[in-house]
């Protein structure tokens, strides 16, 4: 790398003090040229009874013929630099693969090594195909969601189980809240849903994550994006624009867009940037209903979220809860408080269960996570105060 550096800079000076010279005399007689004419045309009376026109178009033609093969012979030193620049950097590719193939036909280990799993992640079929037809597809999504002594390890750490001998069921039309600290795997949990077909499972499904997916479009387009044909059999008689309009209404978000000069036409920025927090959540919750979901997972939606802001989404979830299963993962005591049932995890196992009164009473695992929170909401309010 460090002698093809100087190979380059080598070119560029040799070629580039070249150039400079020729364009430093091409001035000079195009100067001397302008010069002359100038001085013909303030002349031009003198010039004129003397005869001697010809005498200085001819001077002037020397003066510009000069100039052009200067300006030529510049052009073609850049030419050359450019060519030659391009020539090492091939000749550096050139050279890598040369080595590679002498390191190959060598035997060199780590080269074959790498080679071996170069191609070996190319070749690997993905044991999730959501372009298969294999798997089940329910007549309809209302049955209850069972984990039976579910165990949990990533490749990339064997060593640590993230599930060891979970077991829980999601009951059907509920809301249920996954709770638990942070690395407790309680996000994982969605992912673990076999058995079924892919797509219809995800076609059945909708997902509310801490950051909205906005683009920079209009609000109507971004509520619409994910209208898919699955849902016209909830709403078979009615238009787009009256299944985005309700999907506003029912995410409490309807008063706040209609209130806007553009309405839904109002362009959102780049990721959303022109919106606030709240109202991107909002908007994240009427593109899940336009999916018409049997299930809706919740993923920290309201994490990032302030006090108020939290207040106004989470009655537009409470809204949607009412007529479909909702998974909750989350520690915001809004969404705990409501919940028909509370899973608790902690290393990897279920450590409570119940609803959050049962759970408090208890003062257990949940009524530690949520002492954790009152705590910390009350100091970042004493430094406002201050």
């Amino acid at each position: 790398m460090i002698s093809v550096i100087v190979a380059i800079i080598l070119v560029m000076g040799g070629v580039g003090k070249q150039m400079k010279i020729f364009g430093e005399n091409s001035l000079e007689f195009s100067a001397v040229g302008v010069s002359m004419t100038e001085e013909a045309i303030s002349s031009i009376q003198v010039a004129t009874a003397f005869g001697v026109q010809d005498h200085l178009t001819s001077k002037y033609d020397d003066q510009m013929r000069e100039t052009s093969r200067l300006n030529f012979r510049s052009k073609a030193a850049l030419s050359l630099m450019i060519t030659a620049m391009m020539c090492i950097l091939n000749l550096q590719y050139g050279l890598t693969f040369w080595q590679g193939g002498v390191f190959l036909s060598h035997g060199n280990i780590s080269a074959v090594a790498s080679a071996r799993k170069i191609f070996a992640t190319i070749d690997r079929i993905s044991p999730i195909d959501s372009e298969t037809g294999s798997g089940d597809k329910l007549d309809r999504f209302g049955r209850k969601v069972t984990f039976d002594s579910v165990r949990l390890v990533y490749p990339s750490g064997p060593g640590v189980a993230v599930f060891n001998d979970v077991s829980l069921t999601i009951p059907s039309g509920k809301t249920t809240v996954i709770l638990g600290p942070s690395g407790s795997g309680k996000s994982s949990l969605p992912g673990l849903i076999e058995s079924l077909n892919l797509r219809w499972l995800r076609s059945q499904m909708s997902l509310i994550g801490q950051d909205s997916v906005l683009f920079k479009t209009t609000i109507y387009n971004n509520i619409a994006h994910d209208l898919l044909k699955g849902a016209s059999k909830h709403a078979i008689n009615e238009s787009t624009d009256s299944l985005v309009e309700k999907a506003a209404r029912i995410a409490n978000a309807y008063d706040f867009i209609s209130g806007l000069p553009q309405g839904y036409d109002t362009v959102v920025g780049e990721s959303g940037n022109l919106l606030s927090s709240s109202l991107k959540q909002r908007m994240a919750i009427a593109k899940a209903l336009l999916r018409a979901p049997w299930v809706l997972l919740l993923d920290e939606a309201t994490s990032a979220l302030d006090s108020e802001s939290e207040w106004t989404v989470q009655l537009a979830l409470d809204r949607v809860a009412a007529s479909r299963t909702m998974i909750a993962i989350c520690h915001r005591l809004s969404t705990i408080q409501n919940a028909d049932l509370i899973y608790v995890l902690d290393r990897g196992r279920v450590a409570e269960k119940g609803r959050h009164g049962e759970l408090i009473a208890r003062k257990g695992k949940d009524w530690e996570l949520v002492e954790l929170q009152r705590l910390g909401s009350n100091g970042r309010e004493a430094e406002r105060e201050q």
